[in-house]
């Protein structure tokens, strides 16, 4: 039961359903093989790649009481907004939001809508209930790692001599950092990268190199040597509040990212018109007469548009 039992209007009591759906695409169709770097996925058995997604629903009890309406409500860094933006008076913590704790005065509910969110962003991290997405790590042919130059901007809101690779405004403690292709930030690579670490105060400011001698890639530990590792950086001067952080090192690993695309085209489309998935397992939305509508706003718009686009 969802919202503990609470009944709305004349659709009465909602149910709520989480799992996760296990999809594959076929990279060499051409809805797919526009996917950056799907060329440079493993493959199954059957010569497709895989991707698996978290799904949460959100359903009238009673179908036959649903107003014949899927919104689909793109998370924003995995965290669900459709309640809360539709819903007078949703408030509460992220954790709680996610958790469908929270409903307000259940406009959305008294109208018979059933909600589906779904993870579609792979470098989300699990926690707070946030809906994530599983995807492969693009290889070469060879098997070797496919590696790139990345630039990122690191921002602290507290003094810290250690950050995720990650560290951005939004990114700090809930995504996945790409790592560093060598820990080694002294000596260059075989076609001469060197990483580079630098601050300013604001945005249009020159940057100030900061000497690679006084950073390093991983964790810094009071009175102790730096644990290395390749997903942080340690700069024991302790990155301050206030400052832009731009590092740009060559990273390697990235992951299928483009497979969110595909993960919302192939759930709409099963959600909406499917009885039954592959495995024969019933649809748990199902009605003839289902429409889908698709909904984000701030980051989660932007790949509205993005989705619509392609």
């Amino acid at each position: 039961p969802a919202f503990a039992g609470a009944s709305f209007g004349q659709v009465g009591q909602y149910r709520r359903i989480a799992g996760r759906a296990f999809g594959e695409v076929d990279p060499a169709a051409p809805g797919n093989a526009i996917i950056q770097d799907i060329g440079l996925a493993p493959r199954n058995a059957r010569g497709m790649v895989e991707y698996t997604t978290d799904i949460d629903i959100i359903r009238p009890a009673d179908p036959a009481k649903s107003n014949d309406v899927l919104l689909f409500n793109i998370v924003n860094r995995g965290n669900k907004g459709a309640l809360t933006l539709f819903n007078a008076d949703a408030a509460g913590s992220l954790a709680e939001i996610n958790n469908g704790q929270v409903v307000g005065d259940g406009w959305l509910q008294a109208n018979g809508y059933t909600l589906i969110f779904f993870g579609w962003q792979a470098d989300v991290l699990p926690g707070a209930d946030r809906l994530t997405l599983k995807v492969p790590v693009a290889k070469n042919p060879d098997g070797t790692p496919v590696t790139g130059v990345l630039r990122t901007e690191l921002i602290t809101q507290a003094p810290t001599p250690t950050l995720n690779l990650s560290s951005g405004w939004f990114t700090t403690m809930t995504h996945a950092s790409y790592p560093t292709a060598s820990t080694d930030n002294k000596t260059a690579l075989g076609d001469g990268f060197l990483p580079s670490l630098t601050v300013r105060a604001k945005e249009r400011e020159a940057r100030v190199p900061i000497a690679n001698s006084e950073w390093s890639f991983g964790a810094c530990n009071e009175g102790q040597a730096p644990q290395v590792n390749d997903t942080q950086i340690c700069y024991p001067a302790k990155f301050q509040p206030g400052r832009i952080y731009e590092l740009i090192y060559r990273a390697k690993d990235p992951t299928v990212l483009g497979l969110g695309f595909a993960a919302t085209r192939d759930l709409a489309t099963f959600f909406r018109a499917s009885q039954k998935d592959d495995a024969g397992s019933a649809n748990p939305v199902y009605r003839a007469d289902n429409r889908a509508v698709l909904m984000g706003t701030s980051q989660s718009g932007r790949f509205v548009r993005q989705y619509i686009h392609l």
